[in-house]
């Protein structure tokens, strides 16, 4: 209802593009599974890997797998608060 022009409608159609198309860094953790055995896909996790050229953050756990040997592995990406609130 708040759309009523052309431009407005362009405006909100660069700023959702730009939401969308920025920070998607994803990568993969794998680690011992003791501790987090709780966590799911959705969670919303800190972690701070310096050496490993993780920043200290917040991110986003896209999937995970569960291996036999104890270990897991999840795949997460950077999480923005701008996306989480679309």
């Amino acid at each position: 209802m708040e759309l009523i022009s052309q431009d407005d409608v362009d405006s909100r159609a660069k700023n959702l593009l730009s939401a969308h198309s920025e920070g998607d860094d994803r990568f993969t953790v794998k680690m011992t599974k003791t501790g987090i055995e709780f966590v799911k896909a959705g969670d919303i996790i800190t972690l701070d890997f310096p050496p490993e050229g993780i920043e200290k953050g917040q991110y986003k756990i896209y999937e995970i797998r569960r291996e036999l040997k104890g270990l897991i592995e999840l795949e997460v990406g950077t999480y923005r608060k701008d996306l989480a609130n679309r």
